[in-house]
């Protein structure tokens, strides 16, 4: 009864900006909607998970009307953890202190994603790869094989992937996918005692954007595509930065 006034006080006192809801639950059942793209001024992609159905990639439009886009696997982020310095970050575990390194990229009919696949013999070896769905093809496709990459994001073009790779003995780098042979391209970034998250590129490709996390915490920060050179945003700071 103490903390039910002291919400509704709270509320009452909050001013809220104005919005809509798109997506409405039709049913008792509880819905969870994560990393909505615009695919036009009409569609909106979204993941969708719920208590009776497993992760989905769904379109909906203005008006909650959905339909299921494609069935992804199990995401990557749900079994990894870094080490950043002396302290350990978990992610994807919904748990106190932990980071997420999962994302859905949308550019030029191609949408990207990481899922975790298992070793075919080693039951503790486990890959995180790059999955494309084409929207002119309508299907899915593996791009990389054994990889380690994590929060791929589509370039304007289509053409390149950018993502985080981290090896087995946890350096982190941020480096170029070809977007169609899958092979790397380029390492634009590596270190021991950083941790790169959620990558972006600008909409003329000419410039990254993404999070940088170390014992100092978290800063936002952004690279010439051209020369390399990188400059502080924001940060560092211990509050929570992500999908720039």
């Amino acid at each position: 009864n103490d903390l039910d006034s002291l919400w509704r006080e709270q509320n009452a006192k909050t001013e809220t900006t104005p919005f809509r809801v798109i997506t409405r639950t039709k049913s008792d059942t509880y819905r969870k909607y994560k990393y909505p793209h615009y695919l036009n001024d009409s569609l909106i992609l979204a993941e969708r998970t719920g208590l009776d159905d497993i992760s989905r990639f769904v379109i909906s439009d203005l008006k909650g009307n959905e339909t299921v886009l494609c069935t992804p696997g199990i995401f990557s982020s749900d079994v990894y953890s870094v080490t950043v310095g002396m302290q350990s970050f978990g992610s994807g575990m919904n748990k106190p202190g932990s980071y997420t390194v999962d994302n859905l990229s949308i550019s030029k009919g191609l949408l990207a994603w990481t899922e975790r696949e298992s070793d075919i013999r080693w039951q503790n070896r486990n890959y995180s790869v790059i999955k494309l769905y084409d929207f002119k093809k309508k299907e899915i496709r593996r791009l990389t094989e054994k990889s380690r990459y994590f929060a791929p994001a589509v370039s304007p073009d289509g053409r390149s992937i950018l993502a985080v790779e981290v090896s087995e003995n946890n350096v982190s780098s941020l480096v170029i996918i070809d977007a169609e042979s899958g092979r790397q391209q380029k390492t634009l970034l590596s270190s021991t005692s950083d941790f790169y998250m959620s990558p972006c590129w600008s909409e003329n490709g000419d410039t990254f954007v993404y999070v940088r996390l170390n014992q100092q915490g978290k800063s936002l920060m952004m690279m010439n595509a051209a020369s390399g050179a990188t400059s502080l945003l924001y940060g560092p700071t211990f509050g929570e930065i992500s999908f720039p």
